[in-house]
């Protein structure tokens, strides 16, 4: 029963109190020492669901990354696969300790799924990852520069194909990201205040929609 609650994502209701929702966290770090899976694959899916939890109900970053790497040591799926090493880059990016290493997890990610069918929402997705993350750094500034010019790219022929709330949402976040490399690294200003505004205009009408 806690594992289909946990892997159904039926385990916090919308109606749950925040103290609620950390309760039912609570019994599950705690019941988890005791459950028994019928496979590796069947474990791997319960961690990854959990250490995703963690990070979006809890906030609790550092066990978060535990789980998501409980789920990387028992997956034997190479689409499961990035997927787990993408959110282990996205949670640990949001860390102080781990913060440099989270570019290791999104080039593996990246990595994998270049060598997949029908993923190129994911490709971009980790493309402007990497490319956020890389701007950290004076040296990676041009590493950062390709990652968020391909995402760049890929992401507005998305929109142009098709123009969703959650394409136009994602190709402002990458020319927010691309703009704001461009005015911190001091080059080509002018296209960082195109891309900025241009981020700001779609962010508008989203709004407003």
């Amino acid at each position: 029963h806690l594992r289909a609650l946990v892997c159904e994502n039926t385990l916090i209701s919308e109606y749950d109190t925040h103290a609620s929702a950390l309760r039912k966290l609570h019994m599950i770090e705690i019941a988890e020492n005791y459950i028994s899976f019928k496979s590796k694959e069947e474990s791997s899916n319960f961690y990854y669901c959990l250490g995703v939890m963690e990070f979006k109900v809890a906030h609790k970053r550092l066990t978060s990354i535990a789980y998501l790497e409980k789920a990387l040591q028992r997956c034997n799926s190479l689409s499961f696969t990035a997927n787990i090493q993408y959110q282990l880059g996205y949670v640990k990016s949001t860390t102080h300790k781990y913060r440099d290493m989270a570019k290791n997890d999104l080039q593996a990610a990246l990595d994998i799924w270049e060598t997949l069918n029908d993923c190129e929402d994911q490709i971009a997705m980790t493309h402007d990852h990497l490319g956020y993350i890389l701007m950290d750094s004076e040296s990676t500034y041009s590493s950062s520069r390709e990652h968020l010019t391909k995402a760049m790219h890929m992401r507005k022929s998305f929109v142009e194909s098709n123009p969703t709330e959650m394409n136009l949402s994602a190709y402002s976040t990458t020319c927010d990201n691309l703009g704001y490399l461009f005015y911190k690294s001091g080059e080509k200003i002018d296209k960082s205040r195109e891309l900025l505004e241009e981020a700001l205009s779609i962010r508008e009408k989203l709004y407003e929609s």
